[in-house]
Formats: structure tokens, C-alpha cells, sequence
């Protein structure tokens, strides 16, 4: 995957990471790669052995990552987060001999060995569930990890001289390609915050210089609430990304007029790592468009009938690049699917001139009479409403048919009939919600994303 010691002899004594109360150059990573990876044979990890390892930030959890990729190990990282009873059933559905953690190492079944039916040999396997279905395994060659993060440091200009914020769950495909790979290939500085309050973040950003800082929405939003006005301290950052989520227009007025600036919108999946980049702020009504093709992919809009369409036309979004990854790893549903070296998100979006604007997910969409109704499209409606402090859209079934029901979290005792008339304001009758339902909390990953299959 890399060569830790040509970057060793290349970068020497340059930061490689930097974390609270230590720093770690390209010669000590080579050498604490190198230890980790002798521990991991003598506890008899062999090569092609399938390994869950959780992922708290830090320098650890790189070392151990790199060690097992470069044992030839299938690295599966997990959020360190997760219960004994969730790492048991990712265990069984991914068929995993191991689970490593900090300076832990548990055998589940050293003997156990997966077959593989790839042109390429599976070094990586990223938990995606996408906006729909059960979580699947995506599984990425080293080719494919080192083409998306070629295509994110292009993109990007990354060189020797960055400093890049790794803020984001390490298991996450964004981080994984462009916060770890990216920089170590290119000589950069990985900076560990040591902490995700948004205060604490921009002290350490500032202290260390950081060049690049990718977040997800929430934390922009949360920023500019916490230090309203702004960080003079950030202004080695010349460029800050959103990613794991939609960019409303709002939260990114707010953070450019505090913070000053420039926050690109950022799309991709854990299918092929980062696609699209918005680096002009063209909006999409209350969001950012999704913007334009990053460096090494291609992008089309396709009909139902395959054919590629044309400006102003409704379709899914094709990525075509050396980065798609090889499959999935067992069953994969939801609206995605793989074929050959074409990611088909099932996002569907029309093209404006340059840009790319986001129009729906085709299997979110629900089947009225009178047409097909777009979750999406109401819960941003629902989200405009001032007492609504989270709200998520589903299929509700009625008879032989479908009808919208509405998951609210309300800021205060609200009345169904006036979340449907807000709505009603907005929206065509049959995209009204029929069902409105209070809950005290939606279900929410680490970045901020709704886990629409424990709605």
C-alpha cells in the first residue's frame, strides 16, 4: 500500500502525524509500522486473514492500520464506538479471524480464511449502508485506495507542506482515503485535534497550522455558533470541506461570514471515494450544489434506458474512475450497484452547465397516485419549520398503497395538523405527510448522517 521506508528516507525526520503530547515523524512511523507488523506475526495474523480493527483517532490506530495492510491483512475498520454485540454481528457478516483495538488483539478464528473471486486482491473493506438497506462491505484493491486518494490530492494540490485535519471517525471511507493515504503519500502532516468540541478544534488547528480542514455540516454549523465571531488564529486553512452530508445554504453564508473561508461541498461514497467538489458556492435552493468532477473521474447523468441524457434531465449519477471499487462483499441491497469500473450511486441529479445538482435517491422515493414523492424534498420542508429540530420522511403503508408519514423531533409540544399545514404552504397536496409521528431523537451516525434503516 505504501513504502513506508522510501517515504522514511524520502521525509525523515518531517511530521507524519501530529496528536496531543506527541509527535510522529516519517522515520518513527516506518519503525512503529515495522514493530506493529512483527507483533501481529507472532501472534500468528497471517496474510489474507480478514481483520476488524476500531478506529479511536490517534497515531495507534494508523500504525495498526498500515501494519495490517502492509501484512497483506483485509483491514475492516469499525468505529470504536461499537457495542460487543454490533462487533459480533459485523464479525459474522464480514467473516472476520480477528479484532484489534488500541494495543489489543482478540482471536475470533485465526484459521479462518474467505475466498475471493476478484481480479484483484481485497486490501480494504468499508462498512456502507448508503441512504437505504442493510449495511454492506464494500471491498477496495490497493489500487483502488491509492487511485481515490491520488484523485483527492490532485484535486486538491496536496504536497509535502499541508497539514491536514483528521477530525473525521477514521473508519469513515473519506478519512481512510484522503485523511490518511493522501497525506502520507504526499509527505503531509496528519494533526489529530484530540478533541471534537469545536473550540478545542480550532485551538489545535491553529496551533498546528492546518492547511486543510474537512467536517461534516454539523460541526460548520457548530463552529459558527460556538465562536460566532470567527478565528483570525485559522488563517493557514486555505480550504475548509463539507462532507457525509448535504451543505445547507444557510450554514454556509454563516461560516464563510465568521470564519472567512473557502467552504467547498464535497460528494462522493465508499464505493469510490470522493466524485464531486463544489468550490464555487453555487447553491441549490437551500443547499450547495453538488458542484463538479474531482481530478481522475468521470461523471454522467443516465435515464432509465441507460443512455447518457442531457442538460436540465432527471437521471442517476454514473462515476466512472480507477477508484470504483471491486464489489461488494456478499448480498448488496439498496438503489447502488457496481459494474465494472461504473459506480451507479442511485442518486439521481440533473446537470447545469458545469455543476451537478442533487434531485432525490431512487430507491428513497415513495409511490403516490399522483406521483412519486421524494423524502428528501419534505424533509427539508419539515426542517425549515422553526420548532422542528429534526425530522426524517418514510413510506407508510396504506392498503394497496403507499402514503408519506412524517418522524418529527419537535423543540416544543407540537400539533400534528400544524406540522401539515407548514407543509401544505410548501408542497403539493400529495406530498403532504398524512402520518405525523413525535420521537424524542432520530437515528444518527458520527457524522451527523440519518441511519435511515433503524427509522
Amino acid at each position: 500500500m505504501l513504502d513506508l521506508p522510501d517515504l522514511a528516507g524520502r521525509f525523515g525526520d518531517r511530521d507524519a502525524i501530529r496528536e496531543p503530547g506527541r509527535t510522529t515523524s516519517y522515520a518513527e512511523l516506518a519503525g512503529r509500522v515495522r514493530d506493529a507488523g512483527a507483533a501481529l506475526a507472532r501472534r500468528g495474523v497471517a496474510p489474507g486473514a480478514r481483520v476488524l480493527l476500531r478506529c479511536p483517532a490517534g497515531s495507534e490506530t494508523v500504525v495498526r492500520a498500515l501494519a495490517l495492510l502492509e501484512r497483506g491483512c483485509l483491514l475492516l475498520p469499525v468505529s470504536e464506538g461499537g457495542t460487543e454485540a454490533e462487533l459480533a454481528v459485523i464479525a459474522k457478516r464480514s467473516s472476520a479471524a480477528w479484532i484489534a483495538g488500541g494495543d489489543a488483539l482478540h482471536a475470533l478464528d485465526p484459521q479462518k480464511r474467505a475466498g475471493y473471486a476478484w481480479p484483484e486482491l481485497p486490501v480494504l473493506g468499508l462498512l456502507s449502508s448508503g441512504s437505504t438497506g442493510a449495511p454492506k462491505i464494500v471491498l477496495r484493491s490497493a489500487a483502488q485506495v491509492r487511485a481515490a486518494a491520488g484523485n483527492f490530492s490532485r484535486t486538491l494540490g496536496v504536497t509535502a507542506d499541508d497539514r491536514l485535519l483528521a477530525l473525521l471517525p477514521l473508519e469513515h471511507s473519506y478519512a481512510i482515503h484522503n485523511l490518511v493515504i493522501a497525506p502520507l503519500l504526499a509527505g503531509a502532516c496528519i494533526v489529530f485535534p484530540g478533541s471534537t468540541h469545536p473550540r478545542a478544534v480550532i485551538r489545535a488547528a491553529a496551533d498546528a497550522g492546518v492547511t486543510f480542514f474537512p467536517a461534516a455540516p454539523l460541526f460548520f454549523d457548530l463552529m459558527t455558533r460556538f465562536q460566532p465571531g470567527g478565528s483570525a488564529a485559522l488563517r493557514c486553512v486555505r480550504a475548509f470541506s463539507s462532507m457525509g452530508g448535504s451543505l445547507p445554504r444557510p450554514v454556509h453564508e454563516a461560516f464563510c461570514a465568521a470564519f472567512g473561508g473557502p467552504l467547498w461541498q464535497a460528494y462522493g461514497a465508499s464505493e469510490v471515494g470522493q466524485a464531486l467538489l463544489n468550490r464555487t458556492a453555487r447553491a441549490d435552493g437551500d443547499l450547495l450544489a453538488l458542484g463538479r468532477p474531482v481530478d481522475g473521474v468521470e461523471v454522467e447523468v443516465r435515464g432509465e434506458d441507460g443512455r447518457s441524457l442531457g442538460e436540465g434531465e432527471v437521471g442517476e449519477i454514473v462515476v466512472r474512475s480507477p477508484a470504483v471499487a471491486l464489489g461488494y462483499d456478499g448480498p448488496a441491497d439498496g438503489g447502488s450497484r457496481i459494474v465494472g469500473d461504473r459506480f451507479y450511486t442511485g442518486d439521481l441529479a440533473l446537470r447545469r452547465g458545469a455543476d451537478l445538482f442533487f434531485a432525490g435517491r431512487k430507491k428513497l422515493l415513495i409511490a403516490m397516485a399522483r406521483g412519486n414523492v421524494d423524502p428528501l424534498e419534505v424533509e427539508r420542508v419539515l426542517m425549515s419549520h422553526p420548532d422542528v429540530a429534526d425530522a426524517a420522511v418514510v413510506a407508510h403503508r396504506e392498503g394497496s398503497g403507499e402514503t408519506v408519514k412524517a418522524l418529527v423531533v419537535a423543540r416544543r409540544e407540537i400539533q400534528a395538523a400544524e406540522i401539515m399545514e407548514f407543509c401544505a404552504r410548501s408542497l403539493s397536496a400529495y406530498k403532504v405527510p398524512r402520518i405525523v409521528e413525535l420521537r424524542p431523537s432520530l437515528p444518527r451516525n458520527a457524522l451527523g448522517k440519518l441511519v435511515r434503516e433503524r427509522l
